[in-house]
């Protein structure tokens, strides 16, 4: 497949068992760990959803922050200031990064770059306090 071939949900599920990253699988969705290499390298989990929006296939990839007591609304609303790709959110008692894409628009180096941001960005926030949006993408330099 070549990197702007747009990306099915079929076609999503079976890329992610193929790399072994998929820990688990529900109807509409697989939990990967990500980014694929090693076992003793750090991974994060990101949830892969296929929902509906507009009449059309999307596909939401939620990252786990920390837990949503942790983070107050005015911070995580900085925290949305900052982001440049997906959006600070809590699900139950977790606060998450999360980023949605149309599924017949997205190419396969888009998702690359998103996976690589939902893997990456929590743990800059955690590990390095406020960021500022120049921080964010510094390591893609």
């Amino acid at each position: 497949m070549s990197a702007d071939e747009r990306a099915s949900w079929e076609a999503l599920v079976e890329f992610f068992d193929v790399l072994g990253v998929v820990t688990e699988r529900r109807d509409g969705a697989v939990l990967i760990a990500w980014p694929p290499g090693p076992v003793d390298e750090p991974r994060r989990p990101i949830l892969l959803e296929r929902t509906e929006h507009f009449g059309e296939p999307w596909l939401e990839a939620t990252a786990p922050l920390c837990e949503a007591s942790r983070i107050a609304p005015r911070q995580a609303l900085e925290l949305n200031a900052v982001l440049s790709v997906g959006q600070v959110a809590t699900v139950g008692d977790t606060c998450v990064v999360r980023h949605s894409a149309p599924l017949g628009a997205l190419r396969w180096r888009d998702l690359d770059q998103m996976l690589a941001l939902l893997a990456w960005t929590p743990a800059a926030i955690l590990d390095h306090g406020p960021i500022e949006r120049d921080d964010v993408f510094a390591h893609w330099g």
